[in-house]
């Protein structure tokens, strides 16, 4: 019999999302596996939803992406733990599909694409640049690849062995960090037939800006290294800045501004912060 592997999802107040997700998880075929949705601080029915289909709930107080993925680690009985967001819709091989990569023993990671018809770039394999941009596809610049937090998965033990997420990333770029920190322990694996699907109107809400400021200033701070480092004292104000001109629906320049600059400040003070790591073997 196959090993156990954990699929674990986080959610927030996605509800509509999250059942058609955990709907697909339960037609996944030719892998043994466990489910775990990790409820945040949710408003709507969706820690209902979780119970009804079956699978272990682990309650997460706090609104921070990086937290949720850790407790889902701490509750995962598999030795593979794999990551779908609560608006994923896997296809029915796609855990499978990621699990042979394991099979060599310098696999740290594994994922595959995301697909969205409103932005197949993301289909691509990803990287990030050294001040937290991402980029996609075959040609983009490297040595920063990383998996997408919606399709990937790592041996537990090694997750373990790296402390997990660093929980000063509340949502975004705490997939990359954690991929860049896991490369020193060997090799991430792209799976192009691992396939999700997606739906980014589903994730939009959760990408306010001062949020992604400042996980992109703090992701700065960690990696850049060199000539770049230099710029590192005005890299918040440019994620400020290239996120002025786009205010989500409903919010004027003026408040869309100051949550920017908020962010840009609330990015440069973690940066002296420790890393939290709270995970260990």
């Amino acid at each position: 019999m196959a090993p156990l592997s954990s699929i674990v999802v986080c959610t927030v107040d996605r509800e509509q999302w999250l059942r058609r997700a955990l709907r697909a998880i339960r037609r996944l075929r030719g892998a043994s596996f466990e489910t775990i949705v990790v409820v945040g601080p949710t408003r709507d029915g969706s820690r209902e939803v979780a119970v009804h289909s079956g699978s272990r709930v682990v309650d997460y107080a706090e609104r921070n992406l990086a937290g949720a993925r850790n407790a889902g680690v701490g509750a995962a009985q598999g030795r593979i733990v794999a990551f779908l967001d609560d608006d994923s819709v896997p296809v029915r091989d796609w855990l499978a599909r990621l699990l042979p990569a394991f099979d060599a023993p310098d696999v740290v990671a594994a994922g595959g694409p995301v697909l969205d018809w409103r932005d197949p770039g993301l289909a691509l394999p990803l990287s990030v640049s050294p001040f937290g941009v991402p980029r996609t596809g075959d040609g983009a610049a490297r040595p920063m690849p990383y998996l997408t937090g919606g399709n990937m998965a790592f041996p537990r033990a090694r997750l373990l062995e790296a402390g997990g997420f660093d929980e000063n990333y509340p949502f975004h770029l705490e997939d990359a960090d954690l991929c860049l920190r896991l490369q020193e322990r060997g090799r991430l694996v792209f799976c192009r037939e691992a396939l999700v699907l997606q739906d980014s109107e589903g994730s939009a809400a959760h990408r306010r800006a001062e949020v992604v400021i400042r996980s992109a200033s703090y992701f700065a701070f960690r990696h850049a290294r060199g000539v770049r480092r230099l710029l590192l004292p005005v890299v918040p104000l440019f994620h400020a800045l290239a996120r002025l001109r786009r205010p989500a629906a409903g919010v004027g320049l003026p408040r869309h501004a100051l949550r920017c600059l908020r962010g840009a400040a609330l990015g440069y003070s973690s940066t002296f912060a420790t890393p939290r790591l709270p995970l260990a073997p």
